[in-house]
């Protein structure tokens, strides 16, 4: 009876508990390297990862990117950098998304940074981050998000298949691999 009020379930979990698709807004991503040639990658990587998310309906409710632009425009949002968490949260709470993920490009001399948050968009709590660096190779931005796709993919999907697992067997899986979670799980 005072599991619940002792230890809080975070957001992820209620999602879970609940059985509902965990809903999911990417907002565009800052550059922030002081090299206007990254600005393209801004849209690039949010539609990249939209792209990407969307394969996963069963699991993940994935709103689109003209919903997430057409917001943007709506509130005068062109410089991307403008966008807050408290933004990114309003935005994804007018789309009804439980989950937003906000980013940012960073690069220091040959190497490039592109960090990833996901956070709960009623209550602004961050519930991941993620970070891939490489060294900048022409079109490697292009891996650096694959990647990224991946994890984020991989931890939202995982925290959705929790809902299916018995309490008990939930100590013992430390997998970042939804099939092995799938399978174990089985």
């Amino acid at each position: 009876i005072a599991y619940p009020k002792i230890f809080k379930r975070n957001t992820l979990d209620n999602l879970r508990l609940s059985g509902e698709r965990i809903s999911v807004a990417v907002m565009p991503f800052q550059n922030m390297t002081n090299d206007t040639i990254w600005n393209i990658w801004q849209d690039g990587i949010k539609d990249e990862l939209i792209n990407y998310l969307t394969n996963y309906n069963e699991e993940l409710e994935v709103r689109q990117t003209e919903s997430i632009n057409g917001l943007l425009q709506s509130k005068g949002l062109t410089n991307y950098a403008s966008i807050t968490p408290s933004v990114a949260s309003t935005i994804s709470q007018k789309l009804d998304a439980k989950v937003t993920i906000c980013g940012s490009i960073k690069q220091a001399s040959d190497k490039i940074r592109v960090n990833a948050q996901i956070f709960d968009s009623k209550t602004e709590e961050a519930l991941k981050s993620f970070q891939i660096e490489e060294q900048y190779k022409e079109g490697n931005i292009l891996n650096i998000t694959d990647s990224l796709s991946v994890i984020i993919k991989n931890f939202l999907i995982i925290s959705q298949l929790k809902q299916k697992a018995d309490r008990e067997s939930l100590q013992f899986i430390t997998t970042n691999s939804p099939e092995a979670y799938r399978y174990f799980t089985s």
